[in-house]
């Protein structure tokens, strides 16, 4: 069938969220189905009232017979005349409609001059139909040039009100229009927008932004055009009086811009991008923590489908209008009263309770899942051909389940941040499932977390929670990954969904040994093995001396050995790791392949301050009066015994600040810290960015452990001058003195003594070189392109199907 999408083009053009539209059901329509698609443009400038009037008489002469339907979705285009014609509407001319009352004219249009008598009759016809319409334009067009009082074709005015509604009447009525939807909710329901008592079906269309994910939590981000009724004026008075320390971003322009920059001047948080391109819009949804979105009456709101599908929790009101529609308040977003201390208090919660703000975001792309190109061109053609077909192109038959222990997402440690940065490279052109143990009660249910990476998470049962516990005590450490080992068989629908989704793979990967004997219960195929670390190193190192402490590590060893000699390749993170694997298990070294930890160098760019920003962030903070040494790590055996080495330097050198970021803030090695230590704990990525640009030097005195310190290259990527043991560097290619200083821990203290180090011009030239090494080595897309071409998932294809399972 041949199809005209007929529309107005305004002048002077922009692109909108109207424009949008057009363009996405244009292209999706002749690329998702059978039919023959064009988009019809009429140029309009709708803000004059005769270049309006002009563009409802040229619509209303279109020919456009020669297609078998026409959709239209807004004004005047409406007016054209075809016997197929589908209405989507967008909007009317709001100005004339529902925000008429704003600017405080009469709504009855009364003539007061006689040359207004025949024009005056046409409009009293309450019923009025086509063939009215030469006539009526006749007689308009001769007004114009009649001399009347300059008041009488103000717009909006009450007679340029009730022209404009009277063509609609007749644009719209029954006679003209053989099926009506509508947008959202909110248009539907707009008093005068449809002829009374007709059906209007609700179709939400999606965004015409690709590949909308979720990377970061750096920032709040909002988008739109800076105009009155988006009330981003009131969003800023509402940030102004928190005291967040987070940047709100604002996009977009509009007749509002430079009021609203005098308004924010004062307040270094706030930061205007002005116009930015699709590709900068979807990466800056990508690191939001969430968006804002506070307009007035909103028709729909792309804003909130976007956010929501990016995974980020939407802040709304409660006379948001279309916005509200896709908010479950609590749940994927927080509705509130439209006032600015109700604002700030709604800021103040989301920006304070991470956790479940990313959580809310979560379950908001999961919630807008249905809103895509398909099902809405299904729906807008329901009415014109029983024969209409949505043809959506089949999927690539490449498929990889991961499992785990634990949620993956939100990725805020160094193994779920392997798995996640990793992962989302190779499902760009894979679909990755990834199967996780939660020890939380909510529901199952797949959820996206990066494009066409979704993670279904899977409560654990009381059974397995309870043994889980018992073995807690009984090793007095947390051991969630060895209590997996024969935890897993506890939860039955953990090792369900795992065989159901082993049925169609072609190689399964364990990352971490903890799950192997759960995949070789169910999948007898190819097996690979992604090891973090040595884990039977790792966990000798870590559990403290008990009763059952031997049983259980011969118990990982044994299970850690199998998964090795089993597996037809091994990746190990290190030539370190990759030499004791080989020493342990005797497996051959030409099956083991190295892939590093890595970073979002990226990211990291674009949250890393300029000189100036950061010492003025070093002021804001109270720590522009000494160099400040920065140390990260979570609470297992090295980095307890690093925290105990960093006691003992801070003590030697009085004149520098130690911060302290993670759970080894919470071990009772912290207590007793010197006074120029301070232990900030485990902070949410907002937070730790902050502490990164206001650091001077990072410090990585670990002795043992395995695996590699993702912390070496988080003070790398954000240009810290680095100084580590020699240990340390395991599964890095940096050089001492050329990169950054290698050191014996006990020298650490001398060498920050030493005046050489004043010099930060020489340690920023160091780092500078270290990022650039890093950057080009470490980097996440790097490191999963050769892992992709050395196992065959992308590119050649050689296998179509991966479970892929960690602990």
């Amino acid at each position: 069938m041949k199809i005209a999408i007929v529309a107005p083009s305004p002048v002077p053009f922009f692109v909108g969220g109207a424009e949008k539209l057009f363009l996405g059901l244009h292209y999706h329509m002749n690329k998702l189905t059978s039919h023959e698609v064009e988009l019809i443009k009429v140029p309009c400038r709708d803000q004059e009232f005769w270049s309006l009037m002009e563009a409802y008489h040229r619509f209303s002469r279109l020919d456009l017979s020669h297609f078998e339907m026409v959709i239209t979705t807004k004004y005047p285009a409406w007016m054209i005349h075809h016997k197929n014609h589908c209405l989507y509407m967008q909007h009317t001319c709001r100005g004339l409609y529902d925000l008429y009352h704003l600017n405080g004219r009469p709504n009855e249009f009364i003539p007061e001059d006689r040359r207004l008598s025949a024009i005056t009759r046409m409009l009293e016809n309450k019923a009025p139909d086509r063939s009215l319409l030469e006539p009526f334009f006749r007689e308009l067009f001769r007004l114009r040039d009649a001399g009347l009082p300059s008041g009488t074709f103000s717009f909006p005015g009450p007679f340029t009100r009730a022209v404009v509604r009277w063509l609609d009447r007749i644009a719209l009525s029954t006679s003209e229009i053989k099926s009506y939807s509508a947008i959202s909710k909110n248009v539907a329901r707009r008093e005068g927008y449809f002829p009374e008592g007709v059906e209007v079906e609700i179709i939400h269309h999606p965004s015409s932004l690709d590949g909308l994910h979720s990377s970061g939590y750096n920032h709040i981000f909002t988008a739109s055009r800076l105009e009155e009724l988006k009330r981003t004026d009131m969003l800023i008075k509402a940030f102004m009086s928190t005291s967040a320390d987070i940047e709100l971003r604002i996009a977009g322009t509009g007749g509002q811009e430079e009021r609203l920059r005098r308004l924010a001047e004062k307040d270094r948080r706030i930061r205007f991008l002005g116009f930015i391109t699709d590709e900068e819009l979807i990466k800056e949804y990508a690191d939001a923590l969430f968006v804002p979105f506070v307009p007035y009456d909103e028709d729909y709101g792309l804003i909130t489908v976007e956010a929501l599908q990016s995974s980020k929790a939407v802040l709304a009101t409660e006379d948001s209008g279309g916005v509200k529609e896709l908010i479950v308040d609590g749940v994927n977003g927080i509705i509130v009263p439209p006032r600015v201390d109700d604002l700030a208090r709604a800021l103040d919660r989301l920006i304070n309770d991470r956790e479940n703000t990313i959580k809310m975001g979560i379950k908001g792309r999961d919630l807008v899942s249905h809103i895509n190109w398909p099902n809405t061109i299904s729906r807008l053609l329901r009415e014109s051909d029983s024969k209409i077909k949505v043809f959506v192109p089949a999927k690539a038959k490449k498929k990889i389940v991961l499992t785990t222990t634990f949620e993956v997402y939100p990725p805020v440690s160094g193994g779920k941040k392997r798995i996640f940065h990793l992962y989302k490279e190779i499902a760009k052109t894979a679909d990755v499932l990834l199967i996780t143990l939660t020890s939380s009660d909510s529901p199952l249910k797949p959820v996206e977390i990066a494009p066409n990476l979704v993670e279904m998470a899977i409560p654990k049962s009381q059974r397995h929670l309870s043994y889980e516990g018992e073995l807690s005590l009984s090793l007095k450490a947390s051991i969630e990954d060895i209590a997996s080992i024969d935890g897993c068989r506890f939860t039955p629908e953990f090792l369900d969904v795992l065989g159901r989704e082993c049925k169609n793979a072609d190689m399964a990967i364990a990352s971490h040994p903890y799950l192997y004997n759960a995949i070789r219960e169910v999948y007898g195929g190819r097996l690979l093995y992604d090891a973090h670390n040595v884990e039977y190193d790792m966990k000798n190192a870590v559990l403290p001396p008990s009763a059952e402490r031997e049983r259980h590590l011969e118990k990982v060893r044994e299970v850690e050995r199998a998964c090795c000699l089993d597996s037809e390749l091994v990746m190990a993170v290190s030539d370190e790791d990759a030499l004791r694997l080989q020493e342990l298990y005797g497996i051959k070294r030409e099956k083991i392949v190295i892939v590093p930890n890595g970073m979002d160098f990226e990211s990291a760019k674009a949250n890393t301050l300029a000189p100036l920003e950061r010492k003025a962030l070093k002021e804001r903070l109270g720590l522009n009066r000494s160099p400040v040494c920065l140390f990260v790590g979570s609470a297992h055996g090295p980095n307890i015994e690093a925290l105990n080495v960093l006691k003992d330097i801070a003590g030697q050198c009085p004149e520098y600040i130690f911060l302290i970021i993670g759970s080894v803030c919470k071990h009772g090695e912290a207590s007793a810290a010197p006074a120029n230590m301070r232990l900030l704990g485990v902070l949410g990525e907002a937070e730790k960015i902050v502490v990164l640009n206001a650091s001077d030097i990072g410090l990585n005195p670990v002795t043992g452990g395995s695996g590699s310190n993702l912390k070496l290259l988080e003070y790398i990527a954000y240009g810290i001058p680095v100084i580590t043991t020699p240990f340390g560097l395991r599964g890095y290619a940096l050089k001492d003195r050329e990169h950054l200083l290698a050191a014996d821990v006990k020298e650490f203290a001398a060498i920050l003594k030493k005046q050489p180090l004043r010099d930060m011009k020489a340690l920023q030239d160091m780092a500078q070189r270290s990022l650039a090494l890093a950057s080009s080595h470490y980097n996440w897309a790097s490191i999963a392109a050769r892992l992709s071409e050395k196992i065959g998932t992308m590119g050649r294809g050689e296998c179509s199907g991966i479970i892929y399972t960690t602990s």
